[in-house]
């Protein structure tokens, strides 16, 4: 994919929501650095794996480049500085859909900060969320 770059943060349509990571130029067609099931996206088990390109998109051939401009996001890292950083969370199991989640985990890799914009919606106050991070912890498997 030509117009892609080591480091870049992508993000593909899900249905409901968009799935984020964080792309690696390799010369098989790239990889993609992300949360991810150990059976695929759909086993919310998730952990930080490295797939090609093509598992990370699952059919899809639309997606997204992430843009962090200057005035929101003072800090971005380069391309192969975000791709060290996320290459060193290989095996991380902390997933948690509202607390860490994929685009938790993207940008950081390229900013320093956790954060989700998907998950603002939901942020009814820190209160509410911690008791859903709770929940949702003691209902896994």
């Amino acid at each position: 994919m030509s117009r892609l770059k080591d480091g870049d943060v992508i993000r593909v349509k899900r249905g409901m929501y968009a799935h984020y990571g964080v792309y690696v130029d390799t010369p098989d067609g790239g990889h993609v650095i992300h949360y991810t099931g150990t059976e695929g996206h759909s086993d919310f088990k998730g952990v930080v794996r490295e797939t090609p390109l093509s598992e990370f998109l699952d059919g899809d051939d639309e997606f997204s480049v992430c843009r962090f401009d200057h005035e929101d996001y003072p800090h971005v890292y380069s391309g192969t500085e975000t791709v060290r950083r996320a290459r060193a969370r290989i095996g991380e199991r902390r997933y948690s859909q509202l607390g860490h989640n994929c685009e938790h985990f993207a940008v950081e890799c390229k900013t320093g900060r956790s954060e989700s914009s998907q998950t603002e919606i939901f942020d009814v106050g820190s209160v509410v969320k911690g008791i859903l991070s709770e929940a949702e912890e003691l209902f896994s498997f």
